[in-house]
């Protein structure tokens, strides 16, 4: 489950989370051929901790795995061969007891960021944070808590994309303040420190006057100038549930 895909040297690593009749969530990576042909290995999995939407980019000696180890972020090293080095670092704010699944979506670089969404007893309700990172994908700073937010099983509830100097636009999902509590999904021009240039409501660009539909994106796409936010949508008697294309 949640695939991830980066390409280095002439070759590919792909990384995913492996859901087992046991319960566990091991974090696994697998190196693959220009060609589409698997490298052998004996075992893939790199981490047996539990988590959810790993992460892999390149670099410069090997690989970089992010992903949410339930209570906590976690970088996990490897080398070109797909080998882990060292012990696995902790990145940012470690949280109280979670059993909740959630995506990631990571900016790496200089500059970089990881946005998340995190449901745990330390708060009533989910929230949605970005957390600015280093070069290293250590934290740098203070996270932003964007305020409250939905999670659930098999629907990404985090985007983030850069936008240009200092302004990055991000996506999560939340319930709305309405009387059905309706799937939400929203939108905000952050800096990296947090300030909040612009936030918008996406399930209020359409009917606004009629009404909200409910919204549960799949994928979004940024062109350097606008959005195409895929999503399932539907309404109560309304509108029945259809795939959709917002451009924004």
């Amino acid at each position: 489950y949640y695939p991830s895909l980066t390409q280095r040297g002439g070759q590919y690593a792909v990384t995913w989370s492996i859901f087992s009749d046991q319960g566990n969530r091991d974090i696994a990576l697998r190196r693959v051929t220009a060609e589409g042909q698997p490298v052998p290995r004996r075992d893939p999995v790199i981490s047996t901790r539990k988590g959810y939407s790993p992460q892999v980019r390149p670099t410069a000696d090997g690989f970089r795995v992010l992903y949410n180890a339930y209570r906590q972020l976690q970088r996990i090293e490897l080398d070109d061969l797909g080998t882990v080095q060292g012990a696995q670092q902790a990145v940012g704010v470690a949280h109280g007891d979670t059993r909740e699944q959630t995506f990631l979506a990571w900016l790496d670089g200089p500059g970089g960021l990881v946005a998340y969404a995190v449901n745990t007893e330390d708060f009533n309700n989910p929230r949605f944070f970005v957390q600015p990172l280093t070069e290293a994908t250590a934290a740098d700073g203070a996270r932003i808590d964007l305020g409250p937010a939905m999670v659930s099983s098999g629907h990404p509830n985090a985007f983030l994309f850069r936008l240009g100097d200092d302004r990055f636009g991000v996506f999560w999902r939340k319930r709305l303040d309405d009387a059905t509590r309706t799937e939400g999904l929203m939108y905000a021009v952050i800096s990296r420190r947090g300030v909040v240039e612009r936030q918008v409501e996406v399930n209020a660009l359409d009917r606004p006057e009629v009404y909200k539909p409910e919204i549960r994106p799949n994928s979004i796409v940024f062109d350097g100038e606008r959005f195409a936010i895929y999503h399932e949508r539907w309404f109560e008697d309304l509108e029945p549930s259809h795939d959709v294309i917002q451009w924004m």
